[in-house]
């Protein structure tokens, strides 16, 4: 099966942001097929 590739970038550069947190959620819950990683600028 290939492999599916995201790249999450969250709006938002709080560090208790709830769109990050969600963000983080979908990244740990992805299936083994993808990988997902959050962009970081920091």
């Amino acid at each position: 099966m290939n492999e599916i590739k995201l790249l999450a970038i969250s709006g938002s550069l709080r560090q208790k942001s709830s769109n990050t947190a969600l963000m983080n959620a979908i990244i740990g819950l992805a299936p083994e097929n993808e990988k997902a990683v959050m962009f970081n600028n920091s």
